[in-house]
């Protein structure tokens, strides 16, 4: 509905508007309609002498305004503490619409059709409401749809088992992967392994490579299983060895307390034996393995176990 106030010549002494049943006072000079629709008026004015004319006025309503709204992001999942960048697209809202960002309902921003953000949570909802300076726009204001954030936290960084080789021995180093990410490192002993994810998470992680002179298999020649974090198991030093057959650990009295094929430190004797701790005494070890030159070695010696 629309209201307009309609206006003719001064100096009659009467005055009749039609249609009368949209008008507040059909027999007055300046009569106010409210209309809905596109309507002629007429009115007749007459004088005092008695003459009369007639006229008209026709009223054309514009088309109504709706303004449309959409919000969009090139970043809908991103790595905590990164910046995301919101834009708000809009359409029939004039020319200096007015904007309100809204983060999980709580305004954050206003008169910008950009909204940026960078410590989001995971989860979080960002919505823009326009509010259009057309007098005929309905409605006058219109919300947009949402975008739901995914945030996620970056991997931690870790430090890789350190790697034995020889002096000039090509060697292979593999990082862990994520999808879409790359990696580079630094050319020295100590490998720094930068890992960017494909929406920006940043790892660095690290590697020792120990250079060695000879190849072979080294044990220690005592451990403490005490879970200290420092010597708690027995394992073998791979140098220039391409497989491990077997590291077999066996007791005073001749028994196996323990086997593995793997030179991985994690998976190597904790100082149990059928999930009982063994005592302090020395342990006699035999292994096998094949070097890089395809020569089969075996070695043995003993170590002791120290609580």
């Amino acid at each position: 509905m629309v209201t307009v106030q309609l206006n003719t010549t001064a100096g009659g002494t009467s005055y009749s508007w039609t249609p009368a049943g949209v008008l507040n006072n059909p027999n007055i000079r300046n009569p106010i309609a409210t209309i809905s629709a596109n309507t002629t008026f007429y009115v007749t004015v007459t004088n005092a002498a008695g003459c009369s004319s007639t006229d008209s006025v026709k009223i054309t309503l514009a088309a109504t305004i709706n303004p449309t709204l959409s919000i969009s992001t090139s970043t809908p999942s991103i790595c905590k503490g990164n910046i995301a960048v919101f834009v708000a697209n809009y359409t029939n809202g004039g020319s200096n619409p007015i904007f309100e960002w809204y983060k999980n309902n709580i305004v954050v921003g206003s008169n910008s059709n950009t909204y940026s953000d960078n410590g989001l949570n995971d989860g979080d909802v960002i919505k823009c409401k326009i509010i259009s300076n057309i007098s005929c726009a309905s409605p006058n204001s219109m919300e947009s749809n949402t975008i739901t954030m995914s945030v996620i936290n970056a991997a931690s960084n870790i430090r890789y088992p350190t790697v034995n080789t020889l002096y000039n021995q090509n060697l292979q180093l593999q990082a862990r992967t994520f999808t879409g990410a790359n990696f580079n490192y630094t050319q020295s002993n100590q490998y720094l392994i930068k890992i960017v994810t494909s929406i920006g998470c940043t790892i660095v992680d690290t590697q020792l490579v120990v250079i060695n002179g000879r190849k072979g298999l080294y044990v220690p020649k005592a451990f403490s299983p005490n879970n200290s974090g420092a010597n708690d198991k027995l394992y073998p030093i791979l140098v220039g060895i391409n497989q491990l057959l077997y590291f077999k650990v066996y007791n005073r009295w001749g028994i196996l307390v323990f086997e593995t094929n793997s030179g991985n430190p994690v998976l190597g004797w904790n100082g149990t034996y059928k999930g009982q701790p063994q005592p302090v005494e020395t342990y006699t070890w035999i292994a096998e393995a094949i070097d890089i030159d395809n020569i089969r070695i075996k070695t043995s010696g003993s170590t002791l176990l120290i609580r």
